[in-house]
């Protein structure tokens, strides 16, 4: 902080830790190491020319993005990734990419963050189809940045939006036309996308969809025509009752936008096909306001079916197909595992947080029968089954088994 007050121009390279991202466990939250947060507040408390680039494979809360110029997102860009940043911010080079996922503001807007993985059993997608940009265009909820977004060292102008189709059927294939122009003073490229909004509200369904996009580079003052074509299954739904694809008549805009939330042309096309609903089984549902919990009520309306139950394992039922994970419940196996987790770390020795963390995961969350393979002489048959005996209510049992190993 000190360096950087005295500073013209201050440059943070921030993100994701290998302790934090990585394969083999999930992150905990949506946040950036706390150091760093406070780091990028302090500096900008005081510099007001404070550029973040961030590195990291997911979607990170901003806390501080109010109070800097700029940011950088990078990603992860492999072993060059020092030469390409350094062209990038001294422009050698024009950052023109677009955001394949949408960045929330925190991960409570993240729709059933809250209620994802809290069964090592099962794992369930109760959102559907309100994913991304679909969940946050019709709950109209704001973000960090939309899918689609990026900014570069230009500007590029849209204008003279065509279709080939004004009114087509729901075999047609329509192209959409448009003008594209770069209208700022250096060459880069612009990803155009194209989505296809229904004027129907149809209960269940998304408000609009990504049906096309195309990457043009443009040199300063250059035009050119873009043409996107459509397939009929751009204005489609699938209806799995019968198995095909259909498309309710009435009217829908083609959108061409910069990004998601970022529209700057609009036409529209009429449409026939099947007469839309007005009550769908998804009418009334969470799927259709998209406000609160999804109950198991509105995700059995999704599935056409009852949830399934979730196999929540018992003291008397663990057998060698669940984790320590879950057999971990009470003081004694709660000694054992942690003694085990100690082993295994002295093991590895210090100064690999990461790789710890990926053996950690791995020990807590495979079956046993998996450790026994993996770790025979760790997991012997005769250890594993003195863990399940204590675990299944017989800790006498048990600890004489385990005695018996040492």
């Amino acid at each position: 902080v000190a360096e950087a007050k005295h500073a013209e121009q201050v440059v943070v390279f921030a993100g994701l830790t290998d302790a934090i991202e990585s394969e083999g466990f999930d992150r905990e939250d949506m946040q950036m190491p706390q150091n760093q947060n406070d780091l990028i507040e302090a500096i900008a408390r005081q510099h007001k020319n404070v550029v973040v680039v961030l590195f990291g494979g997911a979607p990170v809360e901003m806390p501080w993005l109010p109070h800097v110029q700029a940011v950088l997102h990078m990603y992860l860009p492999g072993q060059a990734c020092g030469v390409a940043a350094v062209s990038l911010l001294m422009g050698k080079a024009n950052p023109c990419g677009k955001l394949a996922e949408t960045i929330p503001l925190a991960y409570a807007d993240v729709p059933h963050g809250e209620q994802y993985a809290t069964s090592m059993r099962q794992s369930e997608y109760r959102e559907g189809l309100f994913v991304g940009y679909r969940y946050y265009d019709k709950a109209d909820t704001a973000v960090q940045f939309a899918f689609g977004h990026g900014l570069s060292y230009t500007q590029f102008e849209y204008r003279d939006v065509t279709v080939s189709l004004p009114e087509m059927f729901d075999i047609d294939t329509q192209t959409v036309n448009f003008a594209l122009t770069n209208i700022g003073a250096v060459a880069g490229a612009e990803v155009t996308q194209v989505y296809v909004r229904p004027h129907a509200k149809i209960p269940g369904r998304p408000l609009k969809t990504l049906c096309g996009f195309q990457k043009k580079f443009l040199q300063p003052g250059q035009s050119c025509q873009i043409s996107i074509i459509l397939s009929p299954h751009a204005f489609h739904f699938f209806d799995a009752a019968e198995g095909i694809w259909k498309a309710y008549s009435g009217k829908y805009d083609v959108l061409v936008g910069s990004s998601s939330q970022d529209i700057r042309l609009v036409a529209t096309v009429d449409m026939q096909g099947i007469d839309a609903p007005t009550k769908t089984p998804l009418s009334g549902t969470w799927y259709d306001h998209l406000h609160g919990e999804i109950t198991d009520e509105d995700f059995a309306a999704l599935l056409g079916t009852p949830v399934p139950p979730v196999d929540a394992p018992s003291k008397g039922s663990y057998t060698t197909q669940h984790a320590l994970a879950e057999i971990n419940h009470g003081f004694i196996i709660s000694r054992i595992v942690s003694t085990i987790q100690k082993r295994a770390q002295a093991m590895l020795g210090d100064g690999n947080e990461q790789f710890a963390k990926i053996m950690n995961a791995m020990l807590m969350q495979q079956p046993l029968k998996t450790l026994t393979m993996m770790m025979p002489e760790q997991f012997t048959p005769n250890f594993t089954q003195g863990l399940l005996h204590i675990a299944n209510g017989n800790p006498i049992k048990g600890l004489l088994m385990l005695r018996k190993l040492k």
